[in-house]
């Protein structure tokens, strides 16, 4: 019986982990600004993201997010 009361705390702080790890994440994700109604990150290597974390490799959209992101 003491076995399963070690089971609950541990997946308890299984969750209490996770939760902590994805509010780290979130808050210190990168600030966002709107293009084309869109909003998109800039990372700290350059590149752009969205809010799918989905990087954006198409030339004429890096060069229109680069404009966007300068102009800020």
């Amino acid at each position: 019986m003491i076995a399963d009361h070690w089971i609950d705390v541990l997946r308890l702080m299984s969750v209490i982990g996770l939760s902590y790890g994805a509010w780290q994440g979130w808050r210190n994700r990168p600030p966002s600004f709107l293009h084309d109604g869109r909003k998109y990150y800039r990372l700290r290597d350059g590149r752009f993201c969205n809010r799918w974390c989905v990087i954006v490799k198409d030339p004429a959209k890096l060069a229109a997010l680069t404009a966007a992101s300068a102009a800020l």
